[in-house]
């Protein structure tokens, strides 16, 4: 599961809240999920999702890389 929120504070709130239901592992910052890449810049507000490592795998499983 990947929880997204501005709030770090709110984000910890939930985490807590779902940890009473569900064991739960925090594995820290995401950085791909679903086969996308994401990087994240906080003191520029910059969230990037990339797909070209899912891109160039579809490509080379259909084979047409080229």
């Amino acid at each position: 599961m990947l929880i997204a929120r501005k709030d770090k504070a709110t984000i910890e709130e939930l985490k807590e809240k779902l940890h009473e239901f569900v064991f739960m592992k925090d594995f820290g910052e995401a950085r791909h999920i679903l086969g996308m890449r994401i990087e994240c810049d906080r003191s520029q507000k910059i969230l990037r999702l990339s797909q070209t490592e899912y891109v160039q795998k579809a490509l080379w499983i259909f084979n047409v890389e080229n």
